[in-house]
């Protein structure tokens, strides 16, 4: 017997679809307490925050790998808000793509008068924790495929004993 579908009031349509994005290309134009403006970004674009998440992962990585010590804790939160104002303001073609110059920008930035005032009063709230949601989930998921990825060698490498003991027999 077949269902009847119940029509609603509004079918979704691609063009419904695109112009739910819209918001993320309105732009703001943002003063600082000094008087400096900014054009920023109020709603984070998700492409655009998995495209810096990515960024915010090879950073870390290579300044793991090249300055032989992680960065602390407080420094990788504040790296990541670096990133939200590289992304998200139109500083984005200021800052460089380099990990080195990016460091040193970074340690500059952070300690401005700006950072903290962007951070805090020109961001969204809500923008910020979807940032880090995410992040949480990316990590999340690269648990749970390297606790699989772990798994699987361990069976794979009890199956190759296995089969070695019949070989041998």
């Amino acid at each position: 017997m077949a269902q009847k579908i119940k029509k609603s009031k509004s079918t979704l349509t691609l063009s419904k679809a695109e112009k739910s994005v819209e918001m993320y290309d309105h732009t703001h134009l943002f003063e600082f307490s000094d008087g400096e403006t900014l054009i920023i970004y109020p709603r984070f674009r998700p492409s655009l925050t998995e495209e810096m998440l990515e960024e915010y992962g090879h950073l870390l990585k290579s300044i793991n790998e090249n300055v032989g010590s992680p960065l602390r804790d407080k420094d990788q939160i504040y790296l990541l808000h670096f990133l939200i104002v590289k992304y998200f303001t139109d500083l984005k073609d200021s800052f460089s793509n380099d990990w080195e110059v990016i460091l040193s920008q970074f340690n500059t930035f952070v300690d401005s008068i700006y950072f903290k005032e962007l951070m805090e009063v020109a961001f969204l709230r809500e923008e910020i924790q979807k940032v880090w949601d995410k992040a949480n989930e990316i990590v999340s998921t690269l648990t749970l495929m390297s606790k699989l990825d772990e798994k699987f060698r361990e069976k794979m490498n009890t199956l190759e004993v296995q089969n070695q003991d019949l070989i041998n027999i």
